[in-house]
């Protein structure tokens, strides 16, 4: 698993995290970032070049706690988050959806979306380790 994700990272492709599996049509959704940004105003269907991102994200399942993902580069991201879902976070399992990065018109930083239905290229289930492994960071805060 750990080389299949690491070809696809350094290929063309962009990434979107779930925790839903197989999901064979994507439709354009409202984001679920929060702020004022208008780029996340549309109904898109949103995806990232930074593969750790997607893959955090597919773990957050069932949790409303502090979230926090920060990055300065393509491959590297940093998440925090309260430190009861630690456990949980180690247990859970995701879904990262991989697209072809030319089908996705618009681009801010490292997020591209599309404004209409797109179907993902592969779906490959991953877990902590997979982000771990691939450069990701964890922080848990009291």
């Amino acid at each position: 698993m750990k080389e299949k994700l690491k070809i696809y990272h350094n290929s063309n492709y962009v990434f979107h995290g779930s925790s839903e599996p197989n999901v064979e049509l994507f439709t354009p959704q409202k984001s679920h970032d929060v702020g004022t940004d208008e780029w996340n105003k549309t109904k898109s269907v949103y995806a990232t070049s930074n593969i750790c991102f997607a893959i955090i994200f597919s773990l957050t399942k069932s949790y409303s706690g502090r979230f926090q993902v920060g990055s300065n580069t393509r491959s590297t991201c940093t998440a925090t988050f309260d430190n009861s879902f630690k456990k949980t976070l180690f247990k859970n399992s995701g879904y990262l959806y991989v697209f072809n990065r030319d089908q996705f018109p618009f681009q801010k930083g490292n997020q591209v979306k599309i404004n209409s239905e797109i179907k993902p290229i592969a779906m490959l289930q991953v877990n902590v380790h997979d982000y771990i492994d691939l450069g990701g960071k964890i922080e848990f805060v009291e």
